[in-house]
């Protein structure tokens, strides 16, 4: 079709063209005719005049005499034909021009002689030089000259003369004269550069055409291809496409909606729509029909089919009508997508949220979540009723609104908004719950908000301040204890012991001489070194620089006695004065940890170097000690190191906790220890320790 449509625009194009052409085809034919006429005349003529000429001068007298006669006619002749002819007498330099020259030229005709430079200023000055050297070389060989040249006239025209001439030498070959004609062809090439460009115009077009018709074929191509593409998702779309006319009667029907109708394409061809809708839907059915007629497109309609077996399947319908350039429905479309499994998993999720809902509203939890802008959109749990909440006054509000005074809170939404797991305490009145924030993430993967999970843990937090108290008292009265057994020691059996040994010597002095008193003496040197043993313990149960000189005092005092009794150790101390700055139960309780670190170096380290470090603060006092010694594996649980009896540790960290701190232990195999206990200062300790050490 592209072919034809394209032969007959060129046709259309061409035959006025050609009809153009042949015109001017027909005037240039009358010109040349013209030309050849002249030339035979002029021809003849000059012939005739010139070969007497070559022969004697007397018959060039003649000759020119009957030139003469002739020019009138000539001049005609030129005239008619747009010619013009000129002599040039090369000795001379002598030039004449007919009267059709000065006619070509513009000029009005005289009798008068150019030389050849005053002549070539009749010469488009872009073509002077060509014509030069042109004349040059038929001079120089003897032979006639044709060319093509354009002249000005007087008022600034330009005209086209084709030029042809003719030369004459004398008897020994030198050139003399040069006659020649001139034919005023301005009109031809103007008719010759018309037709060219008509001919370039033409070969424009018949290559646009082609290139028209390509472009044609090539959408020719492309819509068959969309049209069968179109086909092929038509037929074996997911989903059941029909086409009906406006009555709902199927025309179309794909290989999905013959499976959706449990029958065969061509059965279903011809067919009622409305027989497939389940009778007591019938009636939406065929108002949704006129709505779509009323130019309407009705999408997301749910409805049910049922099939001639009595099966009914739940279907979301989409229609939508083809109408014409008058908006004329012509024929609907229709998609049927099958939303069986959507309502099963929807009745699913039903079940599981209300599983869900009884979970959450009978355990001791509470279950929310907020958007990425912090809005609550789920609020539910048995720990609502508890506090008298209603989980629905919390929906659509920010959360600021009911927890403002926390800003840990906001601080763990937002790491769980950048994709993190957070666990930590919230406090809702007089509860305290433990809360796990959670990404919530939506079908892509992007974090939409957090989850979070909060277990009611009051009566937990309650016991562990219960035992913790517990503990606390338990440290203070095994330090009671000590005091009381240091007492006791130092005010009974040091004080015997002091009292034996004044007795032992006062009856070694009253010896007569010469008994021996080497065992009175062994015997008293056993007792000053039970004195000295049960002094040594004293200071291990009560130190006595603790409570008047500080933490610091005690800490140098002790070690110079450690230092002593272990000299392979080399012990450095780093301690910040504390005086009297430190409450005296926690100075005690740093003191027992220190002792206790020093006895597992000397007991399991295997230590060559002990650095003790002491520094504290406005919040917090902070006690590291450090050994290079062998290290250990720490325990997942520490109730480990209990069941092997190595209680040292559990009875310092415990002695930590009893006060609000903690004590952070890093050890390696083979990489040394370090124990680094911190506990703040803030805290108001209730001690019980007796004054005595106080």
């Amino acid at each position: 079709m592209g072919g034809r449509v394209s032969s007959k625009i060129y046709r259309r194009t061409v035959s006025p063209v050609n009809q153009e052409l042949e015109s001017v085809q027909d005037l240039v034919r009358k010109l040349a005719q013209a030309e050849a006429a002249f030339h035979a005349v002029v021809s003849s003529e000059v012939d005739a005049v010139l070969d007497p000429i070559s022969r004697t001068p007397i018959i060039l007298q003649e000759a020119q005499k009957t030139l003469w006669r002739r020019e009138k006619q000539l001049s005609q002749a030129e005239q008619l034909a747009q010619l013009g002819s000129w002599t040039w007498d090369i000795p001379a330099d002598r030039i004449t021009w007919s009267e059709g020259l000065f006619r070509i030229h513009g000029l009005p005709y005289r009798e008068m002689e150019f030389d050849l430079r005053t002549s070539f200023q009749q010469i488009h000055p872009d073509d002077q030089e060509m014509v030069r050297q042109s004349l040059e070389s038929a001079l120089q060989d003897r032979k006639p000259l044709s060319l093509r040249y354009r002249i000005i006239h007087p008022d600034g025209g330009v005209r086209t003369l084709l030029a042809r001439t003719e030369i004459f030498v004398d008897p020994v070959g030198n050139p003399i004269q040069l006659i020649g004609i001139g034919l005023d062809i301005s009109e031809r090439v103007r008719t010759e550069a018309e037709m060219v460009s008509l001919l370039d115009e033409l070969r424009s077009t018949e290559k646009k055409l082609r290139v028209q018709n390509e472009i044609l074929k090539d959408a020719q191509d492309q819509l068959l291809q969309e049209r069968q593409r179109y086909q092929d998702l038509f037929e074996f779309a997911p989903d059941g496409y029909l086409v009906t006319d406006t009555h709902g009667v199927i025309l179309e029907a794909n290989q999905a909606a013959a499976g959706l109708f449990d029958a065969r394409q061509d059965f279903l061809t011809g067919k009622p729509l409305v027989a497939f809708i389940s009778p007591d839907e019938r009636r939406t059915f065929q108002t949704m029909l006129g709505q779509v007629k009323n130019n309407e497109k009705v999408r997301g309609w749910e409805s049910t089919i049922q099939l001639p077996s009595g099966m009914t399947i739940p279907i979301v319908l989409i229609v939508a009508s083809q109408r014409d350039l008058w908006g004329r429905p012509l024929a609907l479309r229709w998609q049927l997508h099958d939303i069986s499994e959507r309502k099963r998993a929807a009745d699913s999720l039903r079940a599981s949220q209300q599983k869900l809902h009884t979970i959450v509203t009978s355990a001791p939890i509470l279950l929310w979540a907020v958007d990425r802008d912090k809005t609550i959109t789920y609020f539910e749990g048995k720990s609502l009723s508890t506090m008298g909440l209603n989980g629905q006054d919390f929906i659509g509000r920010s959360i600021s609104e009911f927890f403002g005074d926390s800003p840990h809170l906001f601080r763990h939404i937002d790491s769980a908004l950048a994709g993190e797991e957070v666990v930590g305490t919230l406090t809702a009145g007089d509860s305290i719950l433990e809360t796990r924030y959670s990404p919530l993430r939506d079908s892509r993967g992007a974090v939409a908000g957090v989850i979070g999970v909060s277990i009611d843990i009051t009566a937990q937090k309650q016991l562990e301040a219960d035992l913790a108290e517990l503990d606390s008292r338990l440290v203070q009265s095994r330090e009671n204890d000590r005091l009381h057994l240091s007492r006791e020691i130092h005010d009974g059996p040091v004080q015997d012991m002091y009292g034996i040994l004044f007795h032992l010597k006062a009856f070694t002095d009253s010896l007569p001489a010469g008994i021996n008193r080497a065992p009175v003496r062994i015997m008293q040197a056993s007792l000053q070194q039970v004195v000295d043993t049960l002094r040594t313990i004293c200071r291990e149960l009560r130190p006595p620089t603790l409570a008047p000189f500080g933490l610091e005092k005690a800490i140098q005092s002790h070690a110079a006695s450690f230092q002593e009794a272990n000299p392979e150790l080399a012990l450095e101390l780093d301690l910040t004065p504390d005086g009297q700055e430190l409450p005296e139960l926690l100075r005690l309780t740093l003191f027992r940890i220190y002792q206790q670190a020093l006895t597992n170096v000397v007991r399991h380290a295997n230590a060559r170097n002990v650095l003790v470090h002491l520094d504290f603060t406005d919040e917090q006092v902070t006690l590291a000690i450090q050994d290079d010694g062998d290290g250990f594996v720490l325990p997942q649980k520490w109730v480990e190191f209990a069941r092997s009896s190595r209680l040292g540790l559990i009875g310092a960290i415990e002695r930590a906790e009893a006060l609000g701190g903690q004590l952070l232990i890093e050890s390696a195999l083979g990489k040394g220890t370090i124990l680094r206990t911190i506990i703040p200062r803030q805290k108001e300790y209730q001690s019980s320790v007796e004054d005595s050490i106080l």
